[in-house]
């Protein structure tokens, strides 16, 4: 009870203090602000951007899982492949091109080469 009664006497001086002194608010909430941005600014500049290759790769996932067609998780790239059957025989041939272009770009270190990526939208948009 005493600590709670300290507590609240502490928090009257805080309030008499702005009250005297109505600038000491404007401050405190702008350099909260400004904390806010800079560690919003920290946060967004670790992130790594993704990938050309591997949005291409998981916008295919998406259009496959729309036909009925889901990779599990447990399943690699090469082995999803296996999996294409109710896929008319072209698709599944866009689908190897894409992977191979996601496996070549994202685990072989290898860029893309002129033109290829936008060749790998127009094979996707066509799933």
């Amino acid at each position: 009870m005493i600590g709670q009664a300290r507590s609240l006497s502490d928090l009257d001086g805080t309030v008499q203090s702005f009250k005297e002194k109505p600038w000491r608010v404007w401050v405190s909430l702008l350099a909260g602000i400004g904390l806010l941005v800079s560690l919003r600014r920290l946060r967004l500049k670790r992130r790594p951007a993704v990938p050309a290759a591997a949005t291409l790769y998981q916008d295919m996932l998406r259009r496959l899982r729309k036909k009925g067609l889901i990779k599990p998780p447990h399943q690699t790239h090469r082995e999803f492949l296996d999996h294409l059957a109710p896929l008319p025989p072209e698709q599944r041939t866009d689908v190897k091109k894409v992977t191979e272009f996601y496996e070549k770009t994202r685990f072989a270190c290898q860029a893309a080469e002129a033109g290829e990526e936008n060749e790998m939208r127009q094979t996707v948009r066509r799933l």
